[in-house]
């Protein structure tokens, strides 16, 4: 009876200590274009209740989803809770549709934008030749891999059903069950 208290009690502590922060960006959303040599206001909001970080950074990125490459610190140690920092795109900014952002610091609050298009240097391509939310990047995790009809990966109804585009999902089909290989026993 003693152990069960005891654990009850240890339940009770850490559901109650706050929780980490977490950060979800509105802008720039998911279509947005921006242009280099203007300056524009990074938003965002806090997703959990008390930020545990007193800084953060927000940092420009390009790439699929799975190997986003950081470009520069556009905020450096900036409080979390300000809620915006100014982002002033340099006219030397390539052209292009998968660009994102990351905000914080540590690992478990990082929160990330959808892909933005910035119009800068260079011939802009104008098709899409992946999934429309996802930076023109085809879907390559198989825990993520139908482009739904919202234009973004995941899994489930809502991703590898009706509006499903088999040619831009994992393995090019809607299947979200990965195929079994059959062994054969001898």
């Amino acid at each position: 009876m003693a152990k069960l208290i005891l654990s009850l009690l240890l339940l009770t502590v850490l559901y109650a200590l706050p929780s980490k922060a977490g950060y979800s960006i509105v802008f720039p959303a998911s279509g947005s274009v921006l242009e280099a040599g203007y300056i524009y206001n990074i938003t965002w909001t806090l997703t959990k209740d008390t930020p545990t970080e007193p800084a953060i950074d927000v940092i420009l990125t390009q790439g699929p989803p799975d190997n986003l490459m950081p470009l520069m610190t556009i905020c450096k140690d900036i409080d979390p809770t300000a809620l915006l920092c100014q982002f002033s795109i340099p006219t030397t900014t390539k052209s292009a549709i998968d660009y994102a952002l990351t905000i914080g610091k540590l690992t478990a609050n990082v929160g990330y934008s959808s892909y933005f298009t910035i119009k800068g240097v260079g011939v802009l391509a104008q098709s899409n030749n992946g999934c429309p939310n996802m930076g023109g990047h085809k879907c390559t995790d198989p825990l993520s891999p139908c482009c739904g009809i919202d234009g973004y990966c995941g899994i489930g109804p809502g991703f590898c059903d009706k509006g499903c585009e088999p040619k831009f999902s994992y393995g090019g089909t809607c299947n979200a069950k990965p195929k079994r290989k059959r062994f054969v026993k001898f």
